[in-house]
């Protein structure tokens, strides 16, 4: 994320004062975002849209954000944390061994009486 100098901010801000408005906060966590190198071109595009940029400070210094039908447009002021990469997933869970029946010997007599009635194997 870019991190302009205090002064630029400064600059840009008292240039286009009627644009910027302090909030507190603004999830942006199920919304696309599109991250911009210069609050200059955030200030274009809160222009184009006839719209405001949105300031959120915080210890680190301050994200800026136009929202527009559901798409935010982020600049970032400041030392941000590398985005952590999300958990990998868990493997998948071994495969069920095969269902295998039990060998059960056939009632007593009943092997003499099948192979009778089959008659004498092919050969």
């Amino acid at each position: 994320m870019a991190r302009g100098d205090e002064a630029d901010v400064e600059r840009i801000r008292r240039k286009n004062g009627g644009l910027f408005v302090t909030a507190r906060a603004l999830d942006l966590r199920q919304v696309p975002v599109a991250d911009l190198d210069a609050l200059d071109a955030l200030v274009e595009i809160a222009k184009k849209y006839e719209t405001v940029v949105l300031e959120l400070p915080d210890e680190l210094g301050a994200d800026f954000v136009v929202w527009d039908d559901g798409l935010a447009f982020r600049y970032r002021h400041g030392p941000r944390p590398a985005p952590v990469a999300p958990p990998a997933p868990p493997p998948p869970p071994p495969p069920a061994p095969p269902k295998v029946q039990p060998y059960r010997p056939p009632p007593e007599g009943r092997v003499v009486f099948d192979a009778l009635r089959r008659g004498p194997a092919p050969g």
